[in-house]
């Protein structure tokens, strides 16, 4: 199977006036991974040692391939999903992946028409794949599944949730759940509902996005849906992820009686404390923010000047070292981007041929260049 080739974007430079030596870093690069023909849904994790782990759809089976740190191309696609397991596949629905300790790379997605949340791992860096396990510990209908791992051996599964009865005040929604491992996906405890203080359920099929800060802590985003308000949010766990705190993202005041399936994405910024910054889409247009360590957003950053004539979606959202930040989302099947120095907006760019029902996916690579693989 062919090798992946890594583009160099052409990237507009951002002036710099009269700055002291090293006020100011210049912005790093933008490049681009165009995955193989068939591939979409793209999701990519970075590791310790600076190498770039990406996870997508083909042929409903999820595939694996690896950026090496400072590499120019991607290496050649391992299958994860065993024969006769299928994955869900189109926009937001595909594989997820986290690195864990040691390297240890985890991945989940969705079984077919919302039937199972699979997991596999790879204890090789990625050569080989065990056999998928269900997390669900009954049949039940899911949606939005993700994955977090952290330093000490802990893999969050968080998914959608039908089991619970419907919610009176939300309207088209999941409710948020969760399982646990402690020995680095070994094994899983049983599924359980995340406890926060929102005060009604997620978006019903507006995937969740699952990340753990530099220090450990894990964090859940998803879509309101209390009073049919769609408007983002973060949620905030404790040291053992047993509690979370709602950060409302910004009050955009959507109101919608329906899923707009378009979630929330976000990033902890590598220096900051549990300083983050998402992205969303509202009302058809995609904004980002930032936040500080005590979870408060600031105002939110339109991605660009006026709307455009396509509906903007599936936004995407990594952070770099030194405050710059790349937003991606889809305008029909073109992708867009912007650079974003220090919560300023800076460059912008595209790129045609978005795969139909794909979507891009920002991360940071090994030499600190931000990359969007589509």
């Amino acid at each position: 199977m062919r090798r992946i080739a890594v583009a160099a974007l052409v990237v507009a430079a951002l002036a710099v006036l009269a700055l002291p030596p090293g006020a100011r870093a210049a912005p790093p690069d933008v490049r681009r991974v165009r995955l193989e023909d068939g591939a979409g849904s793209p999701h990519a994790a970075r590791d310790a040692a600076g190498a770039l782990h990406i996870v997508y759809g083909r042929e409903r089976a999820a595939w694996y391939v690896r950026l090496e740190p400072k590499g120019r191309e991607v290496g050649e696609p391992v299958r994860v999903s065993p024969p006769g397991v299928e994955v869900e596949v189109g926009m937001e629905r595909g594989p997820r992946i986290a690195v864990g300790r040691e390297g240890r790379l985890h991945v989940a997605w969705m079984g077919p028409r919302g039937r199972g949340v699979l997991y596999a791992r790879s204890a090789d860096g990625g050569r080989t794949f065990e056999a998928a396990r269900d997390v669900l510990d009954r049949a039940v209908e899911v949606d939005g599944p993700a994955i977090a791992a952290d330093a000490t051996g802990r893999v969050y599964v968080v998914w959608l949730d039908a089991r619970l009865p419907p919610s009176p005040t939300s309207p088209f929604s999941g409710a948020p759940f969760l399982a646990r491992s402690t020995d680095d996906g070994a094994t899983f405890g049983a599924n359980e509902p995340i406890a926060h203080d929102y005060a009604g359920r997620a978006c019903g099929c507006c995937s969740l996005s699952a990340e753990t800060s530099p220090e450990g802590r894990l964090a859940v985003s998803f879509r309101g849906a209390h009073l049919s308000i769609r408007d983002p949010f973060v949620l905030l766990a404790d040291k053992e992820a047993r509690r979370f705190a709602a950060a409302r993202v910004s009050a955009d005041q959507w109101k919608l009686d329906a899923c707009p399936m378009s979630g929330i994405a976000f990033a902890f910024v590598p220096e900051g404390r549990g300083a983050l910054v998402a992205a969303w889409m509202s009302a058809g247009r995609v904004y980002c923010a930032a936040a500080g360590k005590d979870g408060r957003f600031g105002a939110r950053v339109a991605a660009t000047e006026k709307p455009g004539a396509r509906e903007q979606k599936l936004p995407g959202v990594a952070a770099a070292k030194g405050g710059s930040a790349l937003v991606v989302w889809t305008e029909g099947p073109t992708v867009r981007w912007l650079l974003l120095e220090k919560g300023k907006p800076g460059a912008r760019g595209e790129m045609a041929g978005l795969p139909e029902r794909s979507r891009p996916v920002p991360a940071v690579a090994g030499d600190g260049d931000l990359v969007i693989v589509y």
